[in-house]
């Protein structure tokens, strides 16, 4: 495997995406020492204006449909964090491929001497106990955007092999903490919605695979978040350009297991708000799949942010947007 990096200093950096949760967190990071281009169609005035006041030269651009044939070889990496967000099955298919699949390949087209960084999805990989971790096989595609995000990394796999362009995949999963809270899939906060409008969270007592292997459990009350602070989330995103390498490294990325139950509790700590549960008694205990986070430790280290300081931000954001009080 051929690997080499760069130190993200003085660099000229194009982020794909860069509206979205990580993409802005990771585009505000690297301004701070680097040239940096965000791409995207900027439906977001607030966003645009944080990204230039930061320094970033936004540029807007369809990078479903709109030609690429401008785009120079000229950058040193290309963190691609486009996404096309799961539609109703009318929609159809060609925007989410577009986006989540095909842009990848011509992004390493048009600049095949940057390093290349593919913002995947956790829901590529089959979640089957005990164990998931980056050799887990992928799923039987039940859906269009884990689908399409799976022939981004193919791409991404195929042309580094066959060019020589380094690369990484990161698979994200519940990526938080952001300002942005009308973005379609933040499941943080998501929960804490469901909290503060009095839903009742049924949770089923269940089995949590442990780490390293996955073979010791233990009891736990629901399903098991593991959120990542969208600033974490951006600071191993830079730290990937390091490793990357040909063929790809593929790396899970995102923060503990938390049981619901005790998520549950610290949100409504933080948000001072009763929350309702009712346990779901079943005739025997599912097993809950270990996420291995031993590669992600590794090549680019770990989440910071624990939950409870990203729950009392995210209550800051939702205090200044007039959501709570």
């Amino acid at each position: 495997m051929k690997k080499g990096g760069v130190a993200l200093k003085e660099k000229n950096i194009l982020i794909p995406g860069a509206s979205g949760q990580i993409g802005e967190a990771l585009a505000l990071a690297l301004a701070k020492d680097n040239t940096v281009t965000g791409m995207a169609r900027f439906g977001s005035e607030a966003v645009r204006k944080r990204l230039e006041n930061a320094g970033v030269r936004a540029v807007v651009r369809d990078l479903a449909a709109d030609d690429l044939a401008d785009l120079k070889d000229e950058y040193d990496v290309v963190f691609n964090q486009a996404v096309d967000w799961p539609g109703p099955p009318e929609r159809g298919v060609d925007v989410p491929l577009a986006m989540n699949g095909y842009l990848q390949g011509r992004l390493m087209e048009r600049c095949p001497s940057a390093i290349h960084i593919f913002g995947s999805t956790m829901s590529v990989p089959d979640n089957v106990p005990p164990l998931i971790d980056e050799e887990t096989p992928t799923r039987r595609q039940s859906n269009t955007y884990s689908s399409t995000k799976l022939v981004g990394e193919s791409l991404a796999v195929h042309l580094s092999r066959e060019r020589g362009i380094k690369a990484a995949i990161l698979r994200y999963m519940w990526p938080c903490g952001s300002r942005q809270l009308r973005v379609p899939y933040d499941a943080l906060l998501g929960v804490v919605r469901q909290a503060l409008q009095g839903d009742t969270f049924k949770l089923e007592p269940s089995l949590l695979c442990l780490p390293p292997d996955g073979l010791q459990t233990r009891e736990i009350s629901g399903s098991t978040p593991t959120p990542l602070h969208v600033d974490d989330g951006a600071a191993l995103t830079i730290k990937a350009a390091a490793i990357a390498a040909t063929p790809p490294e593929i790396i899970h990325v995102f923060g503990p297991q938390i049981p619901m139950s005790e998520a549950l509790a610290e949100i409504a700590s933080v948000f001072e708000v009763k929350v309702n549960t009712e346990i779901v008694e079943q005739s025997e205990k599912k097993l809950v799949a270990c996420y291995n986070t031993a590669k992600m430790k590794r090549l680019l280290g770990e989440q910071t942010i624990p939950l409870r300081q990203i729950l009392e931000q995210l209550r800051s954001y939702m205090q200044e947007s007039g959501e709570v009080v």
